[in-house]
């Protein structure tokens, strides 16, 4: 099994199935974004301002460490997969850079419009939820641990553990 497909042979489970209306309620939100080899799409550290999906294309996800240390080429992204959704959903800094590794096709989402499609469809809130709560990095798993040793904090829901979690991270960067 080549590199590639050991970092993508773990994909998060796919997306409920929607009716027509609410996928064309995305798509007539969508803007299109096309980016060349080597071409930079986020930056970690960045603010957030839009969540984008790969329509054409792949990408390699690079993130630089709370040590400083960058680990490049960490996962691939390809044709069917998005990114973007952390920042958008915490309204947080980006915590990755995501480059393109030859000519891209991007839809993108921006902030506003992700936001409104949260409000109006809870299932899609509730998708996006539970993606990001499926990352477990161990900068994550350790602020886990951390928490957990205050009294107070000993019984965070999954909601509130990741707003947290992701406030701090922004500082970081």
């Amino acid at each position: 099994m080549s590199k590639w497909a050991k970092l993508n042979s773990n994909r998060l489970e796919a997306a409920p199935d929607y009716s027509g209306n609410f996928l064309e309620s995305i798509v007539s939100k969508m803007g299109t974004v096309f980016a060349g080899p080597e071409e930079v799409i986020i930056k970690q550290g960045d603010e957030s301002n839009s969540m984008y999906f790969i329509t054409r294309g792949d990408c390699t996800v690079d993130m630089i460490d709370e040590k400083r240390i960058t680990h490049v080429a960490i996962r691939l992204l390809v044709e069917g997969m998005h990114f973007g959704e952390i920042g958008c959903y915490f309204k947080c800094k980006r915590t990755a850079t995501i480059t393109s590794r030859n000519y891209n096709s991007l839809a993108m989402l921006s902030y506003a419009q992700f936001r409104d499609i949260l409000a109006d469809s809870p299932e899609f809130d509730e998708y996006i939820a539970r993606f990001i709560y499926q990352y477990h990095g161990s900068r994550k798993m350790f602020v886990w641990k951390i928490l957990n040793q205050i009294d107070y904090l000993k019984e965070l829901s999954k909601d509130i553990f990741h707003q947290i979690y992701y406030l701090i991270t922004s500082h970081y960067l």
